[in-house]
């Protein structure tokens, strides 16, 4: 989306059937994705909103909120700017087109850096439990993970509007974003994913060892694997597949728009700007894709968006044993009264 204000006259000007069949594509695919994250990542922060189970302020729950609130506001507002850019530019050659653009630019900037350090913070308070877990339980707590969320909204406001502020290059910002946000950052990521699963791998073995090391000194020996054994093998599963599917959304949706920005900043051609416009479509999916990916896969979100279902929708409220089988949940208030009353 940065080059685009630069790139989209050139290309114009070429007349072409292709390039233009691709921006009608583009505006099409940007209507069908903002509707898509809107309604992906609204929906999870009406669940986290009312945590139904009580189980979703945790530090994580709380980074992934941060998460998708910058998701959310990037198909709210970004998604249907430039939709509207594309659209505006057939029927007017104003300077308004570009200065709207320059806003919606401004806003993607701060969107886009607030999602990729929000996921960096979660991969590292990840890796903390994961290797270092007294370092976990002094420093990380949903205290500082709401400090954390409003910290990296402060910096992603304030990188953006940098420009607006001092007289700076404005191709030498646009790489220095490119380098540091997405670049480094998502390759870090990638590095960090590596080494949680590697870290969790090593942790699971121990425990493994551990129970032989219990059923062995015990009176009988089972070759039936352990309920706890079963669980953490299902752990260990969603684990791996989680992870993979991480580093794979990362490649796929960001790398290509990487390659694709930095060949038009340096050697800028038609041909190279039509591959930037279809890799900017896989980088936007990635805002729609992540509430799957760190939230609804998971059981605990997926329970609590059943029971928020229920309990403002107009259908059957869910029953107690629905609430104490979606983990260790405190006991209803309604509960509660009633054994008061009994005693």
């Amino acid at each position: 989306m940065n080059s685009t204000q630069n790139a989209t006259n050139t290309t114009r000007d070429y007349g072409d059937e292709m390039y233009i069949d691709l921006e009608a594509f583009t505006i099409l695919i940007l209507s069908l994705l903002a509707v898509a994250t809107v309604v992906s990542n609204g929906v999870f922060l009406w669940t986290f909103y009312k945590d139904p189970l009580k189980c979703l302020r945790t530090p994580s729950a709380i980074f992934i909120a941060g998460l998708t609130s910058a998701n959310f506001l990037t198909g709210l507002i970004v998604e249907p700017a430039f939709v509207v850019f594309y659209l505006w530019q057939y029927i007017s050659d104003s300077e308004d087109v570009v200065d709207f653009l320059h806003f919606a630019s401004v806003f993607f900037f701060i969107t886009m850096n607030t999602s990729y350090l929000i996921m960096l913070a979660l991969a590292i308070i990840q890796y903390l439990l994961v290797k270092c877990p007294r370092i976990y339980q002094k420093f990380v707590s949903p205290k500082s993970a709401l400090v954390g969320v409003i910290a990296i909204w402060i910096y992603a406001i304030f990188f953006a509007v940098l420009p607006e502020m001092f007289a700076l290059d404005i191709r030498a910002f646009f790489l220095a974003d490119l380098v540091l946000h997405i670049t480094l950052l998502t390759v870090v990521l990638v590095v960090l994913y590596i080494a949680i699963y590697y870290e969790f791998r090593k942790l699971a073995q121990r425990h493994r060892n551990a129970d032989l090391g219990e059923n062995t000194e015990g009176e009988r020996s089972s070759a039936e694997p352990t309920e706890s054994e079963q669980q953490r093998r299902r752990a260990e599963k969603d684990f791996v597949y989680g992870t993979f599917i991480l580093t794979l959304i990362l490649i796929i949706t960001v790398w290509p728009f990487c390659i694709t920005l930095y060949l038009t900043m340096c050697c800028f051609s038609w041909k190279v700007y039509i591959s930037l416009m279809i890799s900017q479509l896989f980088l936007l999916w990635k805002f729609a894709l992540d509430p799957f990916v760190f939230a609804w896969r998971l059981r605990k979100f997926r329970k609590s968006l059943v029971v928020a279902m229920q309990t403002t929708c107009l259908c059957p409220k869910p029953s107690l044993l629905v609430l104490h089988t979606s983990g260790k949940m405190k006991q209803p208030v309604v509960d509660q009264r009633l054994m008061m009353t009994r005693k």
